[in-house]
């Protein structure tokens, strides 16, 4: 029998011996608040058992390198595939929604974006907007999605509340990237074919600012407080940081073959990139712009990024189908996950865990939420019992 069965079962019990004019023993005032103070841990554990559900990762599978039109979704905790979803022609972009309900995905060949419920692993809209969409990313409020149109050398701005284009803004040439502040003020997209990057001011959706940076610039990346943002110069081999009060580039960091794609972790005091031509992802420290570490990361690493906790980095490759876990502190890999053909997963492509309530979650019997409860009855039985027959004694 289910735990809920149980709590049913007992329920009905209880109004039955009501209906019957039966009176129902009360336990002693001790175990009453003993009683109460099992419910409330209960309800406790309960809540926090489903807030502290772990993150998922959404890996793209590319299907122009060999892949399948699909997203393979891996639950962190475990490091298992859940879930394949099949979605529009050659899914490339993922953006994640902060509040983790829901995962904006781009479909270079369909020009659209298909929309992830991520509680049901389900599509749940299709919306249509401009030629051949690669970057995409989500502000930090889950209202607005911002999508790099390549072909058509725009950005489409997208309403989250009735997943429709609300606005188009003129970029630069072969938009990619994209990357919103945490305040949601600004968006920087690189140009891939103008070897810039536009920063597009939210409130009135027209580009306020053009950076010059390097050669066929790429991925890109805002630090968590909004002053700094980071591109990948695939054509040059370097990496730009650019001073977001200035607008202007203040540091260019050299770096190995094809960087690609682009992430922090959530302090904001190290830079992750992707290095497919050199099979590895370099570790930069944010605060003195040096490369402090190099991971050995396998056949054409391409997405990267970082768990909400910062604790474990995800590896998206698109040659050997596998998704790596980094451990952060040591820069060692921790797992390797087989069965994901041409990962791109260009974007932040992990999402924390959905929202859910209480009721939702399933609860199969004798798992460990009703061993708590099964024993905590028990315990409290075994303590009625002996009070009344130390009562009957005296």
């Amino acid at each position: 029998m289910k735990l809920l069965d149980v709590v049913r079962s007992a329920v009905t019990g209880r109004q039955r011996i009501i209906s019957q004019g039966r009176s129902i023993p009360s336990l002693p005032r001790q175990f009453q608040n003993a009683s109460q103070r099992l419910l409330w841990g209960v309800v406790l554990f309960l809540v926090s058992s489903a807030s502290l559900a772990a993150p998922f990762a959404y890996i793209t599978n590319y299907v122009g390198g060999g892949g399948s039109n699909t997203v393979t979704v891996i639950d962190v905790a475990t490091n298992a595939i859940v879930s394949t979803i099949a979605v529009g022609s050659s899914p490339y972009g993922v953006a994640a929604d902060p509040s983790g309900q829901f995962v904006y995905v781009t479909n270079q060949a369909g020009n659209s974006v298909s929309v992830i419920d991520n509680a049901s692993f389900t599509v749940v809209d299709t919306i249509a907007v401009g030629l051949s969409p690669i970057g995409v990313a989500v502000n930090a409020t889950a209202t607005r999605v911002y999508v790099a149109n390549l072909g058509d050398n725009n950005v489409s701005v997208i309403d989250t509340a009735t997943n429709t284009v609300v606005a188009t803004v003129p970029v630069g040439m072969t938009p990619s990237g994209v990357a919103v502040n945490a305040a949601g003020t600004r968006v920087y997209v690189t140009n891939r074919g103008a070897d810039t990057i536009s920063v597009i001011d939210t409130a009135t959706n027209t580009v306020s600012a053009t950076i010059t940076v390097g050669f066929f610039p790429v991925g890109v990346a805002v630090n968590p407080a909004g002053t700094r943002a980071y591109v990948t110069n695939s054509g040059v081999n370097t990496v730009s940081v650019i001073d977001t009060a200035l607008n202007a580039v203040i540091a260019t960091l050299p770096v190995a073959n094809v960087p690609w794609n682009v992430t922090l972790n959530p302090a904001g005091t190290f830079v992750y990139v992707s290095l497919p031509g050199n099979d590895e992802v370099l570790v930069i420290d944010a605060a003195t712009n040096a490369v402090v570490d190099t991971i050995i990361a396998g056949d054409g690493p391409y997405g990267v990024d970082v768990t909400p906790d910062g604790t474990t980095l995800y590896v998206a490759h698109s040659i050997s189908g596998n998704v790596l876990a980094v451990d952060t502190t040591t820069n060692l890999v921790t797992a390797t996950i087989p069965g994901v053909p041409n990962g791109a997963a260009f974007g932040e492509f992990i999402a924390p865990a959905a929202p859910a309530a209480v009721a939702a979650v399933p609860v199969p019997s004798l798992n460990l939420w009703g061993l708590i409860l099964l024993s905590g009855l028990m315990a409290l039985a075994v303590l009625y019992t002996q009070r009344r027959s130390d009562s009957g004694r005296t």
